[in-house]
């Protein structure tokens, strides 16, 4: 009887569809051919209206797919037909390998031939011209560049990814225009201040990696070197090998690491449709997968200068591409820097401070730390750029005179007249590594969601590892708007491109 029943429901779901042939999307019929009504509900696009009604006696077990789901975008989505569990650790969907052309497995051949650096950093799933070169190699030989499918400049995963077929591509941007218009605000979610509290904590580290195995390695890979299964589905913006302390989204300086509550915020709340939020972690788990991303920087130096009794507090400085960690046990007591003076247990800290035991490799030194080594340490630690309260709300007025300080700052070179990432230098943009890397499209939305703030601080910071400048003293030159206000301008200008509109509509 229960069979019956369902027999009935896929026939009423059918009749429904066929019958308005005109109103129905490509990626519609896919969604019935594979069956993914069976498990998810769609959202009725007109109240009291509903596309695909529930199979009667069956209960679905997939989210309902609607304007309720966080944005994703289409290369997600096909990243998710072919591996939803490199995406979601809990997901029961099966993977539609069927909607998918055969992978090329002469890529991965040459990947572990060739991505065989000394340097850990290195050995990231892609295979640059250097890397080639120093394998005793000369050239880029045409048969490089026919592995090259994505015309990158690299090798990498993508270049061997399987394509989607026509259904695939049509399925996917058929979930993504459910989830409605994008971009669309993201709410507002409350952040901490400071930085970590489980600072150089071991048990941190381990519980950091245990998340980041279980719900980002999909995309970023066990080793945190952004080659997981699900990377080669973004070859435009691959996700981030966090071995080579690349972060884009910071609020220091470029070269400068990431302050931890960076890492908080960018965690928290995500980056656009491909990097998603994790409103559900707790604030100790986030600054647990925080810590773990610290301990794989190359160049990480603790930004707190709170050392307390005989705990170890350690620091990582790359140099020449080579780790070399050393550890400094004091005596006993508080080191804190007041007033402009470092003091130690309450008294000022002249040439003799705590004593100290240094140790670098199999070798120990004891020693008196001095006021020369906590300046060095106060210099080294990373500061952030300062973004002062936005002096002015939206306007299309704002605007209008955000797009002059636009075209004077030559953005229009890598972004386009109109920001679609189509300007006539975007093809020659190339990023650390040698590869193309594709100027953003603001049209298709912003990772760092319509925030002033957040935009103003891209533009004074830049985006490390990319051709993308930080313009933190340029503004001072602007002549199209008053330096002040220039930044403002500009956050707006590009917010209006990206689609966003005030409560006035405009």
């Amino acid at each position: 009887m229960r069979l019956f029943l369902v027999a009935v429901s896929v026939i009423v779901v059918a009749a429904l569809v066929a019958g308005e042939p005109e109103k129905r999307a490509a990626g519609q019929g896919t969604f019935l051919a594979q069956a993914c009504w069976q498990c998810h509900a769609v959202t009725p696009r007109v109240a009291g209206k509903s596309e695909f009604p529930a199979p009667i006696g069956s209960r679905r077990t997939g989210p309902v797919l609607g304007p309720a789901l966080p944005w994703r975008s289409t290369t997600w989505q096909v990243a998710n037909l072919w591996n939803p569990r490199a995406l979601t650790a809990e997901s029961a969907m099966p993977a539609y390998r069927a909607l998918f052309g055969p992978s090329d497995p002469a890529v991965a051949t040459f990947i572990a031939r060739y991505d065989s650096m000394d340097d850990s950093a290195s050995q990231d799933g892609i295979v640059t011209r250097d890397e080639y070169r120093k394998s005793g190699h000369d050239g880029w030989p045409a048969a490089l560049a026919r592995l090259d499918k994505t015309k990158d400049g690299v090798v990498s995963a993508a270049d061997g990814a399987p394509s989607p077929k026509a259904p695939a591509r049509a399925l996917a941007k058929w979930l993504v225009d459910l989830t409605g218009p994008s971009p669309r605000p993201r709410p507002r979610l409350k952040l901490p201040s400071g930085s970590s509290p489980l600072q150089d904590k071991p048990e941190a580290i381990a519980r950091g990696r245990a998340l980041h195995v279980r719900h980002c390695a999909g995309c970023h890979g066990t080793r945190a070197d952004g080659n997981g299964p699900a990377a080669m589905f973004f070859p435009e913006h691959p996700p981030r090998n966090f071995l080579r302390g690349e972060y884009r989204y910071r609020s220091t300086p470029v070269g400068q690491p990431p302050l931890d509550l960076d890492l908080f915020r960018t965690i928290r709340r995500g980056l656009g449709g491909s990097m998603p939020a994790w409103p559900s972690f707790s604030d100790g788990q986030v600054w647990a997968l925080v810590e773990y991303l610290k301990s794989n920087h190359p160049e990480y130096v603790p930004r707190e200068l709170f050392i307390s009794g005989d705990a170890t507090h350690s620091f990582v400085k790359g140099t020449g591409g080579e780790r070399d960690a050393f550890g400094i046990d004091l005596a006993g007591g508080r080191v804190r820097k007041r007033g402009g003076r470092w003091l130690w247990n309450g008294r000022p800290i002249a040439d003799g401070g705590p004593e100290a035991t240094v140790r670098t490799g199999d070798r120990v030194y004891t020693f008196r730390l001095g006021r020369a080594v906590f300046d060095w340490m106060d210099e080294a630690r990373p500061r952030a750029v300062k973004v002062p309260a936005p002096p002015f709300a939206y306007s299309r007025e704002s605007a209008a005179k955000g797009a002059k300080v636009y075209r004077e700052f030559g953005c229009a070179k890598c972004h386009g007249d109109e920001g679609g990432g189509d300007g006539p230098a975007a093809r020659h943009s190339r990023g650390s590594l040698g590869q193309v890397v594709a100027p953003a499209d603001y049209t298709r939305g912003l990772k760092v969601g319509f925030r002033p703030r957040a935009l103003v601080r891209l533009f004074l910071t830049g985006l490390h590892g990319t051709p993308m400048p930080g313009y933190g003293e340029s503004f001072a030159l602007a002549e199209s708007a008053p330096p002040a206000a220039a930044p403002w301008h500009l956050a707006h200008f590009v917010m209006r491109q990206a689609g966003y509109r005030d409560r006035t509509g405009k």
